[in-house]
Order: structure tokens, then sequence, then C-alpha cells
């Protein structure tokens, strides 16, 4: 008789399949140091051209950069992973489920950001209120797929936001060392799983090919 942590694992494999490649963290912890790039530039520079351009642009990365992240994350799975372990198609989320759950994100966020320029004494504390909303998600996405390094980087975003904003560093450069610092940690937690899971994935192919042990 199949247990319940039996189904549950059974259940979880296909969604884990997606997230085992480390590409997902590759490509967000990506978007984090163009983000936090950015917020330190327009710190740097602020009430200047160039600061206003960084603003800009780091709108622009807010909103295009998940949709692009995931369009190139698609083509290095077709180019890099299927080729080599195959392809597995499992049932996401409906178009609306994810648009609904976007809006939703955007609201929160922008309510997050308006009561903290309401009290600027808030404002210290922006990367800390950071680090707890994207490590919220990540534990949300760790339960779902049942990941020990997704908890892992879940708490390390909540300890990054609370360290940068101890610091005292305001909004714009606290956002800019949280992001490039988390992004930074992301793509190396990404890049380390990625590798493994090649060579594990290249000795899988060597066995399949006849080669002996």
């Amino acid at each position: 008789m199949t247990s319940n942590f039996e189904i549950e694992r059974i259940t979880k494999r296909p969604i884990q399949y997606w997230f085992e490649d480390g590409l997902g963290e590759l490509m967000t912890g990506s978007l984090f140091v163009v983000l936090g790039l950015f917020f330190l530039i327009q710190g740097w520079t602020t009430n200047s051209t160039v600061g206003y351009l960084a603003g800009i642009l780091g709108m622009v990365a807010i909103g295009v950069g998940p949709w692009l992240s995931r369009f190139f994350l698609k083509k290095l799975k077709e180019k890099v992973i299927y080729p080599r372990t195959g392809y597995v198609k499992f049932t996401t989320l409906k178009r609306s489920r994810r648009i609904l759950t976007g809006i939703v994100a955007i609201v929160v966020s922008s309510g997050l950001v308006v009561v903290a320029f309401q009290y600027e004494s808030v404002l210290n504390w922006l990367p800390m209120i950071e680090g707890v909303a994207v490590g919220a998600m990540l534990y949300y996405q760790a339960a779902q797929v049942g990941l020990i390094r997704l908890y892992i980087e879940a708490l390390s975003s909540i300890f990054i936001g609370a360290g940068v904003s101890v610091l005292g560093q305001g909004d714009l450069l606290g956002s800019g060392h949280y992001f490039l610092s988390f992004g930074v940690v992301m793509i190396l937690g990404g890049g380390i799983t990625l590798i493994r899971y090649l060579r594990k994935s290249s000795g899988l192919n060597d066995l399949d090919e006849g080669e002996p042990l």
C-alpha cells in the first residue's frame, strides 16, 4: 500500500524536475544583480540625469525582467537540459491565475513602498521588507517543490535583507546592496547546482550508451 509520503513525493517529482537543474536560480539571480546595480547607480547619482535614467531602466527591468527570464530559461532548458535528460511535461498554473498572482504581488509591493515613503524611518528597513517578501515567495515555492536548497535561499534572503537594513544605508543604496548580494547568492547556488546536475546527467548518459562501470 502506498503511503501518503510516497504519494506526495510522486506528486512533487514532475515539479522538482523543472527546478532541480538550478537554471531558475541563475536567471532570477541575474535579474536581481541587474536590479541591484540600477538601484546603486540611482543612489550614487541622486538628482542627476544618470540617476533618473537608472531609475527608469530599473522600472523597465522590474516590468520586463520576469518575462525575459522565463523566455531565456525555456530556451536554455531546450538547448542544454532536455537533450541530456529528456522532456517532462506537467500541468502549470493557468494564465489567468499567473496574471492574478502577478497583480497581487505588484499591489502588495506597491503598498509596502507607499508605506515606507509615508514614514521616513521605515526607509532604512526597506531592504529587510524586500528580503522578507522574496524569502516568503521562495519559502512557498520550496514547500510546493520540496527542495531543501530553496528553503536555504529563503532564509538567506531574510538574513541579507536584515543585515543590510541594520547598516542603515537607506532605501536606494540599501535595496541595491540587498538585490546585488542576494542575486550573487542565487547565481552561485544555481551555478553549483547546474554543474552537479550536468555531471550527473552526463554520467547517466554514459551508462545508457553501455560504457563499462
